[in-house]
This record gives C-alpha cells, sequence and structure tokens, in this order.
C-alpha cells in the first residue's frame, strides 16, 4: 500500500484514478492543478505522484522540474498521463527532467493499477539503494575522518619521540625527519630534507656503516649499530641506530647517547675511585713506615761525604726515587679521599692572586711572565677556596712544567651567560689531539721522567665536578694550552665586596 497523490485538472479524471486506486489499497490524494501539487509536496512526500502532462497554466512538466529541484524531491517516483503527448521527443522532454515512466491514454484500470505497483516498487527500491548509500558515505566518510585522525596522531607521536626518526629512499636523501632528528643534526626541517645521509657521517663511520646496510636492504633485516654523525659545528656525536627496511626506504631510528657515556665514564670513574681507596687504604701506610725508615737510611749514607762518588750518586738517585714514592703515596692518598665541598663566598681575584703567588718563584726562576684578570674585577664566587687553590695550583705547575723555559702564564676570569668561566693559559709546546681524551684519566703521565704521577689532573677533574662544573682542555701543537673551568651560574654572581 502506497501514499499516492494524482494530479489532473480534469474533475472525472481523478475520480476514475481515485477510484482504481483506492480499489487496489493505496492512499489516495488528489491535485487540481501544477500548484495545488507543489503546495502539497510542501507539506508531505507521497510514494508516487501520477502526473497530468497537458494542463492550464503550469504543464506536467514544469511541475515535474519543480518537485526535482526542491529538497527531497528527486526520490519521488513520477508517473506521467497523456494522450497529447505520446510521442518520441515528448517522452525523452519527461525523462530528462526526472519522470519514472509514462501511461498514455486510454487506459484501463489494471493497465493503471499494474503501471503504479510497478513504478512504487521500483521508487521504493530506489530510495533504500539511496539511503544505503548515503549510509555506506557516512560510513566512509567516518572511515576517512578516523584513518586522518590516526595518521595526525601517528605523526604527532613521530614528531615527538624522544629518539630521532629518518626515513631515507634510494637515493640517500631524507623524505621524513621529526624534531629530534632536526635538533641532533643541527640543522631545520626544510635543511635536511634537502640534505643526503651520507652528509651528516664522518667518511670512517659511512665506509663502516655502508656494507651492513647495504646488507639489511638486501635481506629486508634490521641493523642496529653505535656510530658518531655530524653535528651542526662539525662535533661528532655518538649516538645508536637501527636501520630497517620500509617499502624499499631506509627507516632509521637513531638515539643520542651522550648524556648515557657521561653517565657511564662517571659510573666508571666512581669504580675507579672505589677501588684507588681501597687501595690506597689498605697499602699507603704500610708502605708509608718502612719507606720512612729508608729515606732516614739513605739520607744518612748521603750526608757522612765518605761513600765512593759513584756510591753517593747511586744513594742520590735512590733517594730522588724514594721521594718520588712518597709524592704518589701523597696524590693517591688525596685523589682517594674526597673531601666536602665547604662552600664560601670569596673573591675570584683573590684565588687567582693567590694561586699566582705560589708560583711566582719557580715562574721568575724560568724567565715566565705571569698575567692575571678577572671581569668584572669584584666577582665573587662561591667555592670551597683551598679546594679551588688545589686545583689552580696544579694547573699553573702543570702550566710552567709544560713551558719549559720562558713564555707567558695567564690566569683570567669571567662572568659569562650559565658560570664563571676560568682560564689558566700557558704558551708551551701544546697537547697532541690524539691523547688529550686522556690527560684527565688517572695514573697518565708523559712525564715519567719528570716524576709525574698522572692524578693532577685527575684530582683538578673531580674537584671541579664536585662543585657541578665542568673542566675543558683547548690546544693544539705548537699554539699552547688553556684549561676551562666552568663553574654553575646559580652559585656565582657579581658583587661588590665579599
Amino acid at each position: 500500500m502506497s501514499d499516492l497523490l494524482v494530479v489532473d485538472d480534469d474533475e472525472l479524471n481523478r475520480e476514475i484514478y481515485r477510484r482504481h486506486l483506492e480499489g487496489a489499497g493505496h492512499r489516495v490524494v488528489t491535485a487540481a492543478s501544477g500548484e495545488e501539487a507543489l503546495a502539497y509536496v510542501e507539506r508531505a512526500v507521497p510514494d508516487l505522484i501520477l502526473l497530468d502532462v497537458h494542463m492550464p497554466g503550469m504543464d506536467g512538466f514544469t511541475v515535474c522540474r519543480r518537485i526535482r529541484e526542491r529538497p527531497g524531491g528527486e526520490d519521488i517516483p513520477i508517473l506521467f498521463i497523456t494522450a497529447k503527448y505520446h510521442d518520441d521527443v515528448s517522452i525523452a522532454q519527461g525523462l530528462a527532467l526526472g519522470a519514472s515512466d509514462y501511461l498514455a491514454k486510454p487506459f484501463n484500470g489494471a493497465e493503471l493499477v499494474a503501471r503504479v505497483a510497478s513504478v512504487a516498487s521500483q521508487g521504493h527500491e530506489r530510495i533504500a539503494l539511496r539511503r544505503r548509500s548515503a549510509g555506506l558515505e557516512e560510513e566512509v566518510e567516518a572511515k576517512e575522518h578516523a584513518l586522518a585522525e590516526s595518521e595526525r596522531r601517528f605523526r604527532e607521536v613521530v614528531e615527538h619521540a624522544a629518539d630521532a626518526i629518518c626515513v631515507i629512499d634510494r637515493r640517500g636523501r631524507f623524505t621524513v625527519v621529526n624534531r629530534q632528528a632536526c635538533r641532533i643534526l643541527g640543522r631545520d626541517r626544510e635543511a635536511l630534507l634537502r640534505s643526503r645521509a651520507v652528509d651528516f657521517l664522518p667518511h670512517e663511520e659511512y665506509v663502516r656503516l655502508r656494507s651492513h646496510l647495504l646488507a639489511a636492504l638486501r635481506r629486508r633485516g634490521t641493523v642496529e649499530a653505535r656510530c658518531r654523525v655530524r653535528g651542526a659545528g662539525g662535533e661528532a656525536i655518538p649516538v645508536e641506530l637501527s636501520a630497517s627496511v620500509l617499502e624499499g626506504e631506509l627507516l632509521v631510528l637513531g638515539r643520542d647517547i651522550r648524556e648515557r657515556l657521561a653517565l657511564e665514564e662517571g659510573l666508571r670513574r666512581a669504580d675507579r675511585l672505589q677501588a684507588i681507596g681501597q687501595l690506597a687504604s689498605g697499602l699507603v701506610h704500610e708502605i708509608r713506615n718502612p719507606l720512612t725508615g729508608i729515606v732516614a737510611t739513605l739520607t744518612h749514607w748521603r750526608n757522612q761525604g765518605d761513600l765512593a762518588p759513584e756510591r753517593q750518586e747511586a744513594v742520590s738517585r735512590m733517594l730522588e726515587e724514594t721521594r718520588r714514592v712518597e709524592r704518589l703515596l701523597a696524590d693517591l692518598l688525596d685523589y682517594a679521599r674526597p673531601r666536602e665541598v665547604r662552600y664560601q663566598r670569596v673573591l675570584l681575584a683573590h684565588l687567582l692572586g693567590q694561586a699566582a703567588s705560589l708560583v711566582s718563584a719557580k715562574a721568575e726562576e724560568q724567565g715566565v711572565a705571569v698575567e692575571l684578570s678577572v671581569e668584572p674585577e669584584a666577582l665573587i664566587v662561591e667555592v670551597d677556596p683551598h679546594q679551588l687553590e688545589q686545583v689552580l695550583l696544579n694547573l699553573c705547575l702543570n702550566a710552567l712544567q709544560a713551558m719549559d723555559g720562558p713564555g707567558t702564564l695567564r690566569l683570567a676570569g669571567r662572568l659569562r651567560p650559565g658560570g664563571v668561566r676560568i682560564e689558566v693559559a700557558d704558551t708551551g709546546p701544546g697537547i697532541a689531539p690524539e691523547i688529550q681524551h686522556r690527560i684527565f684519566q688517572p695514573f697518565y703521565t708523559t712525564r715519567h721522567a719528570e716524576g709525574g704521577t698522572g692524578l693532577g689532573l685527575a684530582l683538578v677533574q673531580r674537584i671541579v665536578h664536585d662543585h657541578g662544573g665542568e673542566v675543558a682542555v683547548e690546544s693544539a701543537p705548537g699554539r699552547g694550552t688553556t684549561f676551562v673551568l666552568t663553574l654553575p651560574e646559580n652559585r656565582n654572581h657579581p658583587e661588590r665586596q665579599p
């Protein structure tokens, strides 16, 4: 059963259609003109419209077009009824306007009922299909929205990942880089996307990794390696890499391990300190007692004055070596027993002046000029003055030994963003680059012949670290050496008086 709208200007025709269609179980509403039909369609949506083509005023073609133009009107089946326009041109015009079918007069009641049932059924199917299509469109739209949201979240996760994430194409160029990759490599995203990955690998690292990466591409596997990449300033940055093939491209995950290596080095240093402390506490006192007796005996023999010259020289050498052992034991105890940092507020100029005065006699003997400078002059530092004086004295003595003759020893202090910078510089021969990373290691020394113990710079580094600072060396062969101490800003600031 369907709701039908019959539109015909002939009242008799309307009644005939009503009788046949209601007899078939349909509900029928009639309209005598196109205007009445349009007004009804504004109020309700019939299941089918029987529309007479030839009507005065607004003909059926116009009514059909107006119905199709309104929202929802495109789904209402329209069955044209006509005798005058029963030709191919009129049929084509009606179908072009959206008519569902034609029924030509004259026709009998059975034909009318059958044609209405067929067109109404087609209309129901078309509406159901359109609704299913609309439902599918909504479902597709919802899934597309969910996919877009998932991609957005994925991009956000990639962008804010703690590790560097890069995709490299077959030409070796970056196609995807996240924020951490930009930070490690020291370039913005646009610059990286114009670059090749090999540009950020030192040559020796590229040679070492190339065969592994090619093997991974062939077997579509994963390569894990530790290497160094080149930062914005040319510095070598240690990273851990994991590379795997992703649809013909290389997906690379990289982790900056500078902090981890520093922590590992700190743990190794702590282990070394503990081992040294245990060794020192167990042996130093046992060694010192017999050593004191040996020194006393050798001194007595040397002072008697009745030894043959060759024996006198041998005793002097033994006494000198014994004194060196005593110095080593003293340094070992000093290094192995970390002391509490007792902070005091002192003038930096006073500390530098104290260190300079302690080495002034030796500097004058060598012909070394000592220069002091502090900016601002009234700069206050909050440090353990005794420990920092020991640091400065060690560095000054090292500088004088390195110059081994005339030169310049410069002690300088500056207030810089982030903290206080203290420099101890000499005009000596400099330190070879290949050993600079070892000079702070305990027991490493290049002055065995002069009695160096290899603990002086290790002690300097430990004291500076205990103050929350850093120590670094700047040197090149033939250009002298500068040791740079950086103390944290939160404890140091300029004032006019201590």
